[in-house]
This record gives C-alpha cells, sequence and structure tokens, in this order.
C-alpha cells in the first residue's frame, strides 16, 4: 500500500496529482472498493473533458465491437458520459456497459449480444448463470440484441430509454450533443 493521502489528487495537476490517482486506484483495485475506484476514476475523466471542452463520444471509450460502439453512441445522446463505464470488471464477468445511478453506483447492465455468440445453448446457460449472479448483486442486466438493432435502431434506442427511466436512471431532458 501507500501513505499517500487521497485528498492530494487536484483539478489540473498533471505531475504528482495523477502518480498519487494511480497508486489510490492501485489500493482501491486491491480492497476490492469499487465506490472510491469509480469516483476516482469519473474525477479524472471529468476533469479531463472539462480540460478539452468537448463532448463525450464513444470513442472515447473502450468497445469490443461496432454494434457496441453503436449502442454506447446511442446511449450517450441520453445518458451523460460520467454515468458510464464500459467493459466494466465484477467478480470476473467483464460488463459491455454499465450505467451507473445517482448515486454513482452501477446499477443496470447493457449487454450487447450477437446472435453468433449466443446462438449456442452452452453459451445461452452461462448467460443465463452469469446474469443471476450480476442480479444477486443488485444490478438490473438489459440485453439489445443484434438482430433487433439491425432491424429498427430507433425502436430498440426507444426501448432502452423506457428500461433504464423504469429503473430509476435519469435521462437527460433533451438530447445530449453528439460528439
Amino acid at each position: 500500500y501507500s501513505n499517500f493521502r487521497d485528498d492530494i489528487i487536484t483539478k489540473g495537476n498533471t505531475g504528482k496529482g495523477i502518480f498519487y490517482a494511480y497508486i489510490n486506484y492501485a489500493k482501491f483495485c486491491e480492497q476490492g472498493n469499487e465506490v472510491a475506484r469509480l469516483e476516482l476514476l469519473d474525477f479524472l475523466l471529468q476533469d479531463k473533458r472539462e480540460e478539452r471542452k468537448e463532448p463525450a463520444k464513444a470513442s472515447n471509450f473502450l468497445t469490443e465491437s461496432v454494434f457496441e460502439e453503436e449502442v454506447l453512441e446511442r446511449l450517450l445522446r441520453f445518458v451523460p458520459a460520467s454515468k458510464i463505464i464500459t467493459q466494466f470488471q465484477l467478480g470476473g464477468f467483464r460488463l459491455d456497459i454499465v450505467v451507473l445511478n445517482e448515486a454513482s453506483e452501477p446499477a443496470v447492465v447493457i449487454e450487447c449480444d450477437g446472435k453468433a455468440y449466443h446462438s449456442s445453448k452452452v453459451a445461452y446457460r452461462y448467460d443465463l448463470h452469469r446474469q443471476r449472479i450480476l442480479e444477486r448483486h443488485g444490478l438490473k442486466v438489459y440485453r439489445v440484441w443484434s438482430t433487433n438493432w439491425w432491424r429498427d435502431q430507433e425502436r430498440e434506442v426507444q426501448r432502452l430509454k423506457r428500461y433504464l427511466e423504469g429503473e430509476g436512471i435519469q435521462l437527460a431532458e433533451k438530447e445530449l450533443l453528439a460528439g
């Protein structure tokens, strides 16, 4: 561990502050303190967005496919970037997109599922098992199926919006600028 104080990290500090942020991030990871880890990442990302004065874009996030990137791009139009984490690690699982609630805690997992991977019975059973585990941790799982997305993207976006609102996720009153 380190003896670095958590409060040493300050906005705009690119020298020691970033080093201390890294040390504290490692400490939070080792402790399993997801809340502190996410707060630190959000703080650092917010600082960078303010510094650049540009809206968040899907290309600023880690995604594994064009499909995930498209879903994320649309999501960023009605959910602030500070409330979204991609490729989130939880209990040995990597989650495509996680939306944080008002307390900045993971609340909704958005899985971008393609037909090729999930057509096998084994993969489907594993996904159901995984979903039950995530739900036991208080997360809600929402699936966006690629076949539905390609057929009618607008319908799928509206379904996603309704689901998020139903789970208490605060959406932007009007569409956020897409980057």
